[in-house]
C-alpha cells in the first residue's frame, strides 16, 4: 500500500500495520520525525510527546518533574478526558435548549398550519355537518391529521439526529486532540418513547383551537361565505 501527500506532492510506501488499540493512534500515520518535520517546515520542532508511566503510583512525581520543565505543558490522560465530557456536558445542555424551542416553534408552525387548514376547508367541514356529521367526528379528523404531521415530523427529527452523530464525533476529535478515535453514541429507546410521548402531547395542544374553531362553524353560513 501507499499513500499520498498532497502537501509535498510525495508518495510514501505503507511498511506495517499496527494493531487496532482503540486509542487516538489508531487514526495516526507513523513517519519518522526528521520526515514528518520536513513535510510541516517545523525542523527542530516538536508539538507533542506521549509518555507512558510504568508505575501509575509515581504519576504525580512525573507530572510535577515533567511541569518544572520552561515552556513545556503537560496534559495527562485525566484532564483530556476531562475536557471532553465537559464538551458534552455543554453539547446536552444546548442541545436541550434546541429541543424546547424546537417544541414551541413547532407547536405555533403546527397551529397555524391546522388553522389554514380548517378555513380552506371550511365548506368541506360545513357539509360534513349538514350530512350528519357529529363534533366527534370533526375532532377526530382534524386530531388524525395533527398527530400524522406532528409524528412525520418526530420522524424525521429523529432521523437527523442519528445520522449527526458522525459530524459531532467529526468535530469534537478536531478540536479535542488525543480524544479516542471512536466515540460511541448510545440510541436511547427511552428517550425515543419520552420525544413520541411529547409528540402526542404536542398534537392534542395543538389540534385543540383548531378543533374548537371547527366545531363553532355554522354550516349554513360558512357554505354562503365560502361561494362568495
Amino acid at each position: 500500500d501507499k499513500i499520498y501527500f498532497k502537501k509535498i506532492n510525495k508518495i510514501y510506501e505503507v511498511v506495517g500495520i499496527l494493531e487496532y488499540t482503540g486509542g487516538q493512534d489508531d487514526g495516526f500515520y507513523f513517519l519518522p520525525l526528521k520526515e514528518v518535520q520536513r513535510i510541516f517546515s517545523k525542523e527542530s520542532l516538536i508539538t507533542a510527546i506521549g509518555i507512558k508511566v510504568k508505575n501509575l503510583e509515581k504519576m504525580e512525581e512525573v507530572i510535577k518533574k515533567l511541569e518544572e520543565i520552561p515552556d513545556l505543558q503537560v496534559v495527562t490522560m485525566t484532564q483530556v478526558l476531562g475536557t471532553i465530557l465537559n464538551l458534552i456536558g455543554q453539547a446536552n445542555s444546548l442541545i436541550y435548549t434546541v429541543i424546547i424551542l424546537a417544541l414551541l416553534i413547532s407547536s405555533l408552525g403546527v397551529i397555524n398550519t391546522m388553522l389554514i387548514s380548517v378555513y380552506e376547508r371550511r365548506r368541506e367541514i360545513g357539509l360534513l355537518k349538514i350530512i350528519g356529521a357529529k363534533n366527534v367526528h370533526i375532532i377526530i379528523i382534524i386530531f388524525l391529521e395533527t398527530l400524522i404531521i406532528v409524528f412525520t415530523g418526530s420522524l424525521l427529527g429523529t432521523f437527523l439526529t442519528v445520522s449527526g452523530n458522525k459530524l459531532i464525533e467529526s468535530f469534537i476529535k478536531k478540536i479535542v486532540s488525543h480524544s479516542p478515535k471512536k466515540i460511541e453514541f448510545i440510541f436511547d429507546w427511552q428517550l425515543m418513547g419520552i420525544i413520541f410521548l411529547y409528540a402526542l402531547i404536542i398534537s392534542i395542544l395543538a389540534s385543540s383551537y383548531p378543533i374548537l374553531k371547527a366545531i363553532n362553524l355554522r354550516p349554513m353560513e360558512t357554505i354562503r361565505s365560502s361561494d362568495e
